[in-house]
């Protein structure tokens, strides 16, 4: 037993979440890439330990009659501190006090009788475990006091140990005390600061609801929670969760802001806000809808590639992370990007070039299809310049897409 009753196994041992960050920072990558390049090898980070369950008891009552026809009754509060069933005879029913404890628990005996279980007619256990305390007391503080800034950290530690149901139904009452059209500014700034923290222990499936909800709102034309409701999955990157027809719009015109400034006065320094507006509709998985996958991907390769002055070096860790959010399909149209007018027109300056050849260390790795894999070997054994490229017969051949026809079936 822990001479430290407070002591959490997750201090002991770092959370899924906390081993996901680290290694994330120790490479220098997103921390979705390294979950996506885990999912891919079939690779699932859990917590090594067991979540801390604790339960304190409160209250046991049992009655019921002996076979011998003796009635008995337990009416025993748990105040704080240790407790100990103690008796100096044998069979004075130890055992069966702590049998009574542990069936409600259960909801099943461990080790008491067959007689000794058709003796109770009456059998009940007051008890909570911390999570349920933790939250309760979390919900209380939420609608009553501003929360502290810098507390936010260790009031919310509890939530890595967040069952998923638990976890999923916390993120429900959040959600719904932002979306309430009568909240307080002083829930609104709480939930906005707890969000974020829970948002990692929520399941997909409950945050597949959040998006449907927002749907609903903006269907019904409810402006003001389907406002709030985006509000909240803006906050964490949660754009993938919006209707697919309002996230291609959304992307579509963030993409126009981006070539915008890339092809404005003062690039450099307006590149940067649009592009790390792009990471809100892309979503934390880059699920960018089929309408507007092309443009995404042909606008990333131009912005990427910068122009004969070099790049925007502030929205260069954007463009990172939005590449290592590419499916190996995107990837395969980076790499046939040069046919593309506007990016060929840029392989003819030195500094694009550089940029090309790190843009095809960046997606080498995603490029899965056998036709990718030769296009990329072509690409890299090409000695000419990469603006060239398209006009070598061999590279032009194989950077068109292979058209499957179809034979009617003979009848």
């Amino acid at each position: 037993m822990s001479n430290n009753p407070e002591t959490s196994s997750k201090e002991l041992v770092p959370s899924a979440s906390r081993i996901l960050q680290k290694v994330a920072d120790d490479f220098g990558l997103a921390d979705q890439h390294v979950e996506r390049t885990l999912a891919e090898a079939n690779i699932t980070l859990t917590s090594p330990v067991a979540a801390d369950r604790r339960v304190r008891l409160l209250r046991l009552r049992v009655r019921g009659v002996k076979h011998t026809g003796e009635f008995f009754e337990i009416d025993q509060e748990f105040t704080p501190g240790v407790w100990a069933i103690v008796h100096a005879a044998n069979s004075a029913g130890k055992t069966s006090w702590l049998e009574f404890l542990v069936l409600p628990l259960r909801g099943a005996p461990r080790d008491l009788p067959d007689d000794g279980l058709s003796w109770l007619h009456h059998l009940s256990l007051d008890a909570y475990d911390t999570i349920t305390a933790e939250t309760g007391k979390l919900r209380a503080n939420i609608k009553k006091d501003q929360l502290d800034p810098s507390e936010v950290k260790n009031t919310t530690a509890f939530f890595e140990d967040l069952p998923a149901d638990r976890a999923d139904a916390l993120g429900a009452g959040l959600f719904g005390l932002y979306t309430n059209t009568s909240r307080t500014p002083v829930v609104a700034n709480n939930v906005l600061m707890l969000w974020p923290e829970l948002w990692p222990e929520i399941s997909e499936e409950a945050r597949q609801r959040f998006g449907v909800q927002y749907g609903r709102f903006s269907a019904s034309a409810d402006m003001t929670q389907a406002r709030a409701a985006k509000e909240l999955l803006n906050l964490v990157d949660g754009g993938a969760y919006l209707p697919e027809n309002e996230r291609a719009a959304e992307i579509d015109g963030v993409l126009d802001d981006l070539l915008a400034a890339h092809h404005g006065y003062n690039d450099f320094h307006t590149e940067p806000a649009p592009a790390r507006s792009l990471a809100v509709p892309v979503g934390q998985y880059g699920n960018v809808p089929e309408a507007v996958e092309g443009k995404h991907v042909l606008t990333l390769v131009e912005v990427f590639l910068g122009n004969e002055w070099g790049v925007s070096n502030a929205a260069v860790p954007s463009y990172d992370k939005l590449f290592g959010k590419l499916t190996s399909s995107q990837a395969g149209r980076v790499l046939r990007s040069f046919t593309e007018a506007p990016i060929s027109a840029k392989l003819w300056s030195a500094k694009p070039r550089a940029r090309w050849k790190q843009l095809l260390d960046i997606i080498e790795p995603k490029l899965t299809a056998r036709s990718d894999r030769e296009l990329f070997e072509a690409v890299g054994a090409f000695t000419g310049t990469p603006d060239k490229l398209a006009s070598d017969t061999k590279i032009a051949r194989l950077a068109t897409p292979r058209r499957v026809v179809r034979r009617p079936k003979k009848k």
